[in-house]
């Protein structure tokens, strides 16, 4: 009977009551309990894009987007210094450090827009569509640091490796972005 009593709640409970509800049970260590919640939540069938297509998207889309970031990050660390440098008030050391820390964040920017063009040549990501979303620009006349390059060419692809590694985990095996 209170078996049934038990059942017939869970059946009134909204999924994030379940939800909160067997991870309590969980915590508890009550396996039986948290299987009988886990059995009282509903089930759905879901038609959803190719999980391939979505964990590609995903991947490409957040790498990209964390890029932009960063890159908005360095373009305002580079001109907010040249610009207070410039100023009337700011003389010696300051400056020196101002001065200092444009071109570092300059130099930065220069190596992360060359990673993200080699990135998007060997994970054949269109490049116009990155600079469009992003807002970021790629027509720089120096050339970045290759050692600053290589570091932030790292970081890139082993973000979209790392997202493409969870997938490989879920289904057992290894693919590639390509």
């Amino acid at each position: 009977m209170m078996k049934n009593l038990t059942a017939k709640m869970y059946e009134k409970m909204t999924p994030a009551e379940l939800a909160r509800t067997a991870y309590s049970a969980l915590a508890e260590g009550d396996e039986g309990e948290y299987l009988k919640i886990v059995s009282s939540v509903p089930r759905y069938d879901y038609n959803v894009p190719d999980i391939h297509f979505s964990h590609t998207f995903n991947s490409i889309y957040s790498m990209v987007h964390i890029w932009g970031t960063e890159y908005w990050r360095l373009m305002y660390v580079n001109g907010v210094s040249e610009i207070l440098s410039s100023h009337p008030g700011v003389d010696g050391e300051k400056r020196h450090q101002l001065k200092k820390q444009s071109t570092e964040a300059y130099q930065k920017l220069l190596a992360h827009t060359a990673a993200m063009q080699q990135i998007c040549r060997d994970y054949d990501i269109p490049l116009p569509a990155v600079a469009r979303l992003t807002g970021a620009q790629f027509d720089y006349p120096e050339p970045a640091d290759e050692a600053l390059k290589k570091q932030a060419y790292r970081i890139l692809k082993g973000m979209l490796l790392a997202w493409q590694s969870s997938l490989s985990r879920q289904e057992g095996n290894v693919d590639s972005l390509q």
